[in-house]
């Protein structure tokens, strides 16, 4: 399958990042990254982002690197690359790759033959919709269920949300807005799940945003709207029509926001921020939720001097919230947080 492309829009998106005030720019931990994944997608395009030999996505897609060497394309890492295709180092490196390769197979088939044993599996697949090619575009990490291939990360995000929704009534929810979407993956959930929820604000940081809306696009057209749509746009806002919305914006835009926002959610993204960008977007999300709205946090709990705390994430906002903690879906031994108002 071919994905849309919409090269100007990205080189818009980050050239307008280089200027953007300090509380909106990537930290250490995308800044280069962020670079680096531009000038791949403009290089190779996004038609197999979440393939095992792109690096375009790993942080925030189901894509898992197996040879390094296709990302080595640039500066010393070129060389680097240059240097590891050489024999005798080449057969030692390329023996090793073929063991990876057989390791994560194996990883993929044992999680398969989970996902067709699990109750809360089949659960999920009973009472919600996982849409048609979950993992095109390259995702190679999928489970076969009842003869269909599902991709592990949608079951991922669908069990997250279920666990939301046992708190939060979706059904009643006409707008929603997140930061850190992803590629769109649990928005594509909800679209499908909750036809009465047509109005939504994608935000995130370039590139990941632009992979996100050529990803939404495949599935939406012209639902989804591009960065350059609302870039000089000081009121930014919903159409009057009930029609299917997506509107993606970068992380100064949200101080244009002039909408009414009935769910608010952030998976795990916060965490990886400094207290004072969390509590900048903090800040602005009450300012335009509506009147009975609803948060949700989910998190990891990953303390390093480089991450906030799980638990100091509902203190940034004038709310009371339940909290709980989950195992990971996949990984039983691994808890995510929750943190709902």
């Amino acid at each position: 399958m071919k994905i849309p492309q919409d090269i100007p829009d990205l080189e818009l998106m980050m050239a307008d990042q280089m200027s953007v005030p300090p509380q909106y720019l990537p930290g250490p931990y995308w800044e280069k990254k962020s670079q680096r994944a531009a000038k791949d997608i403009i290089k190779y395009g996004l038609d197999n982002f979440r393939g095992p030999d792109s690096e375009i996505a790993t942080s925030f897609a189901d894509s898992h690197l197996i040879d390094r060497r296709f990302t080595y394309n640039t500066g010393v890492r070129k060389l680097l690359a240059k240097i590891l295709g050489i024999y005798p180092l080449s057969s030692i490196f390329n023996s090793q790759v073929a063991l990876t390769r057989h390791y994560f197979d194996k990883s993929v088939l044992a999680r398969s033959m989970f996902a067709n044993h699990s109750e809360e599996i089949a659960h999920l697949l009973a009472n919600f919709s996982i849409p048609e090619h979950s993992n095109k575009f390259g995702s190679e990490d999928f489970s076969q269920i009842n003869g269909k291939n599902i991709s592990n990360h949608y079951l991922d995000l669908l069990h997250q949300h279920k666990l939301l929704s046992e708190h939060i009534d979706f059904t009643q929810a006409n707008s929603f807005f997140e930061i850190g979407a992803g590629f769109g993956v649990n928005i594509h959930l909800l679209i499908e799940n909750y036809p009465n929820i047509k109005k939504f604000i994608y935000l995130d940081i370039p590139p990941n945003l632009h992979v996100g809306i050529q990803y939404l696009k495949s599935f939406y057209g012209a639902s989804v709207h591009n960065y350059s749509v609302n870039r000089k746009n000081k009121s930014i806002a919903f159409n009057s029509s009930d029609e299917l919305e997506i509107i993606c914006i970068t992380p100064p835009q949200i101080e244009d926001l002039d909408v009414e926002i009935d769910i608010f959610q952030n998976a795990h993204s916060f965490l990886e921020m400094t207290e004072d960008i969390v509590s900048n977007y903090a800040t602005h999300i009450q300012k335009i939720l509506s009147q009975n709205s609803s948060i949700a946090l989910v998190s990891y709990e990953n303390f390093s001097d480089s991450t906030l705390r799980a638990t100091s994430l509902p203190e940034f906002f004038n709310r009371k919230f339940i909290h709980f903690k989950e195992p990971h879906l996949w990984v039983p031994d691994e808890d995510y947080y929750f943190f709902i108002s």
